[in-house]
């Protein structure tokens, strides 16, 4: 096994619609991912539907060249593991971001949040600019740094996290890879 550490950084204009959106009466900032410190997190589950949704881009618009893409996407969905729920800092790395960084947007959506429902006013948690450290466990030999380097890459491009996302036709969520390094323990902003 080895254990591979990506640093992650908002894209620029790319916002974060945090945590689950609830309507306007509700207590918005309690649908946020936020730990017993008040310090906000990535949940492990988001970060690796993110890179499935990825590998899974990659493979319908023909990203990967030469390669086996069942194969490959069969690594990855079984061969990664996000053991850690990543705190998130600011853009710089400098200050863990907190419950107080939240910020509340309202938008007018469907009450069951996809389909022709009822449209209702909810207010999403925000977060304008962040940073992350993510510890991916590679348990299969075979995966090939630099492809776990371009499945990170384009899941910042193309995927992305949260609400509103690049996946789902939306703008925010967006990152760019800053690093993706071989380490021996995981990264010092988990919780």
């Amino acid at each position: 096994m080895r254990i591979m550490q990506a640093r992650l950084r908002s894209k620029p204009g790319s916002k974060l619609y945090y945590g689950r959106p609830i309507e306007e009466d509700g207590d918005w900032m309690e649908r946020a991912f936020i730990d017993s410190g008040d310090l906000l997190y990535l949940p492990a589950h988001a970060i690796k539907r993110c890179l499935d949704s990825s590998i899974l881009f990659a493979s319908k618009h023909s990203l990967l060249k030469g390669v086996d893409v069942d194969a490959l996407r069969h690594q990855f969905y079984t061969g990664i593991l996000i053991s850690d729920a990543p705190r998130l800092t600011t853009a710089t790395g400098q200050h863990p971001l907190r419950r107080s960084d939240l910020l509340p947007v309202s938008h007018t959506v469907p009450r069951n949040g996809w389909g022709d429902s009822e449209k209702v006013t909810k207010i999403f948690p925000t977060v304008d600019s962040w940073a992350t450290c993510i510890t991916m466990c590679l348990l299969l030999d075979d995966i090939d740094v630099s492809q776990a380097k371009s499945v990170v890459e384009w899941a910042g491009s193309y995927i992305g996290f949260g609400a509103m996302r690049l996946e789902n036709g939306g703008c925010n969520g967006a990152f760019d890879l800053l690093e993706l390094v071989e380490a021996s323990e995981p990264c010092q902003t988990t919780s």
